[in-house]
């Protein structure tokens, strides 16, 4: 009996492996070709590499798109499905912070840290402006005289860029869940 639920559960896990992969490609609703990250002007957050990883591992968490690495391989895929492709980037809006001394009876200095971003989506290959969304983090954290506050700052910035990131992909996606839908106003 148990060889039989062993070997069981073997076969589903291969037949699993090679039913995934289609599933995935049916869920799909759009195509996107990632543009990178770019910062506003005047703006120097320190940390756009970083970012450009946490965005296209936060855009290829949602079924729906279908993250592609350049366009040789968007012209190739829509040609085997007819999906519509968005070219989108990743702007850094606001970045910052600042270090305050500790309060009254305190002893320990609070490191602030904050990121405002955007997501960008054009059409291709009309490049019209049709999706963005939104997302910004803020995140405070006590530390003391002798810590590193480039160091500490750093990995806040970090911190407060994936939920930003996390809060525009996901805006982005609703949008785009709702595009041709009609949305009825409640009386």
């Amino acid at each position: 009996m148990r060889t039989l639920i062993v070997s069981s559960a073997l076969w589903l896990s291969v037949v699993g492996c090679f039913l995934a992969p289609a599933t995935a490609e049916a869920a799909a609703k759009h195509y996107l070709l990632v543009r990178g990250v770019e910062e506003a002007d005047g703006v120097k957050s320190g940390v756009t590499a970083e970012l450009g990883e946490m965005f296209v591992a936060e855009l290829k968490k949602h079924p729906e798109l279908i993250v592609l690495a350049d366009a040789d391989a968007l012209a190739a895929a829509q040609k085997q499905h007819n999906l519509p492709a968005l070219e989108v980037a990743l702007r850094v809006l606001a970045a910052g912070g600042r270090l305050d001394d500790p309060k009254p009876g305190k002893q320990y200095r609070v490191l602030d840290r904050f990121v405002r971003l955007a997501v960008f989506g054009n059409t291709l290959p009309q490049k019209t402006l049709a999706i963005g969304g939104d997302g910004d983090g803020e995140m405070k954290v006590e530390i003391g005289r002798q810590a590193d506050v480039e160091k500490e700052g750093k990995a806040l910035t970090l911190d407060c860029a994936k939920v930003a990131v996390t809060q525009a992909v996901n805006m982005t996606v609703q949008k785009l869940n709702l595009q041709g839908k009609t949305i009825k106003a409640k009386k």
